[in-house]
């Protein structure tokens, strides 16, 4: 009786211990996206848009940027990028990029999501463009950039409609992003930063095309990308050289306080040897 009761004591603790084990389930996020819908001018004049309501069908908040490449009957002729957008879970974003060709005729464009660092081929489309001679845009333009943006001063002569900033030349493998902005009235200056990423950065040329959404104005402006100012350098130097200034300032000071110190002792010295 008693062995029974010690078995069942210890039966007892066994299952109080398995049931203190604390039991950890990792749930893993689903990460899937779809398109909505796609716009885009099976006939264009100068400039296509192509535009698409991307869904984030997953259970995952991330990034989401639209890529498309675009060919003709035999090259690869161009790759832009929409800017990145956040985007939740159940949540819609618009993604929005700009080609202008250099001449007319029919292409095709593949059209790829990048979604939380994956890569989803959403569709391959064709169309036709036609080209009419643009007129010089009527506005003044500077450009700054740093190694992760690009800030374009627009200064308007008239007033202008809506613009879009389109890279029409840059290193391969960069990310450079295309982006419309709302027009501008006569006298006004807008400021506007695009976002880039470089694969390994150092001074590169590239090129944009400025071109209003109606395919009527355009000016183009080619500069070499540098690097901002980097204040804190800016400031420890300041620092640096306030420092040494202080120091030798005062090192020069200390030195002039002995020599006269120096010259008051062997003053005294010798009156002293004069009076005995």
């Amino acid at each position: 009786m008693v062995r029974k009761l010690f078995v069942f004591f210890i039966f007892l603790l066994c299952i109080t211990a398995i049931l203190a084990i604390e039991v950890s389930v990792e749930v893993r996020g689903v990460i899937r996206g779809r398109k909505a819908y796609l716009e885009f001018n099976e006939t264009s004049i100068n400039i296509q848009r192509i535009m698409m309501d991307w869904e984030n069908i997953g259970s995952v908040g991330c990034k989401v940027r639209m890529r498309i490449d675009v060919f003709n009957s035999t090259d690869q002729l161009y790759t832009g990028w929409s800017p990145e957008e956040p985007l939740e879970a159940g949540d819609h974003t618009l993604l929005t990029t700009y080609w202008i060709p250099s001449n007319p005729g029919n292409y095709s464009a593949n059209i790829t999501v990048y979604h939380c660092n994956r890569m989803f081929f959403v569709d391959t489309i064709n169309f036709s463009m036609i080209m009419r001679n643009f007129t010089e845009m009527p506005a003044r333009v500077r450009v700054n950039s740093d190694e992760h943006n690009i800030i374009f001063e627009v200064k308007a002569m008239e007033n202008i409609d809506d613009i879009v900033l389109i890279p029409s030349n840059y290193p391969l493998g960069w990310v450079l992003e295309s982006k419309k902005i709302s027009g501008i009235k006569k006298g006004e200056t807008k400021r506007i930063k695009l976002g880039y990423e470089a694969e390994i950065w150092k001074p590169r040329q590239v090129t944009f095309d400025m071109v209003t959404e109606d395919g009527r104005y355009k000016v183009t402006k080619t500069f070499t990308l540098k690097k901002g100012k980097n204040y804190g350098e800016i400031v420890f130097l300041a620092l640096s050289l306030l420092f040494i200034l202080s120091l030798t300032i005062n090192i020069y000071l200390l030195k002039g306080k002995l020599i006269i110190k120096g010259k008051g002792a062997n003053f005294a010295k010798s009156h002293r040897c004069g009076f005995w």
